[in-house]
């Protein structure tokens, strides 16, 4: 493996902090020099466009069901994008805190709250004397911390929340397309006084909810979210937004209860519904990494490039694991295939792979994808099966009989949503799905390994 050089030592806790506050105070002197005015220095100084993410921010806590009478902690306030929006709306406490002094005397004199508390940090934590809160946000932070001073934040929050609160934070992930170049571009242009860029991941936000105690309410991907904007918004290129936006990062919304936003929420912001059999958001997002871990052995011994994308089983078990992935065709593009094997200890299985779009408007879903074809294909690029209307196939018995076998969420009657089940021999399969007729929208693809009990 390749050595990637670094000069760089780990720095202490009180260096790091030093650093962060450097590289923005640093930023902020560009700004001043370049705009020549301190307001619209300090306002850019996060990224620009103040007013539509502050908007935008707001939106977002008010649709994760922030009433309000209810209590605000915003780490890393700024210069007081979100605080500028919630004045108008909060009756309740807020208290904005960050480590540069000159963004929390911007904040503060913006919001022109008497009753609020902006604070200027000293360490990784929310300073002693804080009222608990019902929602602790971290927006645009964790971006832009080390990994141990991200969890050593989200432990510090978990203290000062209440029994019914949430913490919601967003974050960059490897996995969304549109955070990728954020990373390629760091890669030639990162200096001594470069701000920390970072990355997690879905696993690495359910292993840390659970060694916090806490619990996974939601998880949204930001390609795929969708927050309702309550006023049109205008950029500074004089373009106009309306309906729904996302924020550019994906979001993460914890609690010590996993109803501490209801699931249905998370649906109506663009995620897809689980399936119905899943015990927890947080088990379920555990058991599907603990399935693909099991399996990285055999893959390793494949020889095939399509095993490399294999379903994934858990160890000491021969039964397929369940699988599904979501996605979106916009703009005539096809999705790439989804991969999955079948090893041959496993022998013939029973296997039911279904593509959703019409039944995912019952789950709240505002796009989905209204026709659909599925197409099974073998390693060879031999079709399988293909179907475009499970409710019209001859197999609709079955599909029905295996859907019940494998507790998936039953789809609605009469659709045209594309299922197919049959016998498999050990192998690497993929599935493709597209739209009919230029069709775009949002879909859900699943494949069950089905149980003994479903005739061929």
């Amino acid at each position: 493996m390749q050595q990637i050089p670094t000069n760089k030592k780990f720095m202490p806790l009180e260096s790091r902090l030093e650093h962060y506050r450097k590289t923005y105070q640093l930023h902020l002197a560009r700004l001043r020099e370049e705009l020549g005015d301190e307001d619209k220095a300090i306002a850019a100084t996060v990224g620009g466009e103040f007013e539509v993410f502050g908007r935008i921010e707001c939106d977002l806590l008010t649709s994760l069901g922030l009433g309000k009478d209810q209590s605000v902690i915003d780490v890393g306030c700024g210069c007081g994008r979100l605080s500028y929006y919630l004045r108008d709306y909060s009756a309740a406490k807020y208290t904005g805190i960050d480590v540069i002094p000159e963004l929390v005397a911007y904040a503060r004199r913006r919001a022109n709250r008497s009753d609020w508390d902006f604070l200027v940090g000293d360490g990784i934590c929310i300073p002693e004397g804080v009222a608990p809160a019902d929602c602790i946000c971290f927006f645009s932070v964790l971006t832009h911390l080390t990994l141990e001073d991200c969890y050593r934040y989200l432990a510090d929050a978990s203290r000062f929340l209440t029994p019914d609160g949430f913490i919601v934070f967003s974050f960059l992930d490897f996995t969304m397309p549109d955070h990728w170049p954020h990373f390629e571009s760091s890669l030639s242009n990162q200096t001594d006084d470069s701000v920390v860029l970072q990355y997690l991941s879905r696993d690495t936000v359910v292993s840390w909810a659970a060694k916090l105690g806490l619990k996974v309410c939601g998880i949204l991907d930001s390609d795929l979210l969708k927050i309702p904007i309550s006023t049109p918004l205008k950029w500074t290129n004089g373009n106009i937004t309306t309906g729904t936006i996302n924020l550019g990062q994906s979001v993460a919304v914890l609690g010590r209860n996993a109803d501490s936003v209801p699931r249905q929420v998370f649906v109506r912001l663009g995620d897809f519904p689980e399936n119905q059999s899943a015990r927890t958001y947080s088990e379920m997002l555990v058991s599907e990494r603990a399935a693909r871990a099991a399996a990285e052995e055999q893959l390793a011994k494949a020889t095939s490039r399509d095993a490399a994308s294999a379903l994934q089983r858990p160890a000491g078990s021969s039964s397929l694991a369940n699988f599904s992935t979501r996605g979106k065709i916009s703009n005539g593009v096809a999705p790439m295939p989804a991969g999955f094997s079948l090893f041959p200890k496993d022998g013939v299985r029973e296997v039911l792979v279904r593509g959703i779009g019409p039944s995912l408007a019952g789950f709240g879903v505002a796009d989905p994808l209204q026709s659909l074809t599925l197409t099974l294909i073998d390693s060879q690029g031999r079709v399988v099966a293909k179907n475009s209307n499970w409710s019209v196939s001859p197999d609709r018995t079955r599909i029905e009989a295996a859907r019940a076998l494998t507790g998936a969420f039953p789809l609605a009657p009469g659709s045209a949503d594309a299922a197919v089940v049959l016998s498999l021999s050990p192998g690497n399969y993929s599935v493709q799905i597209a739209g009919i007729d230029g069709a775009t929208g949002e879909f859900l693809l699943e494949i069950y390994g089905v149980p003994a009990g479903v005739d061929s």
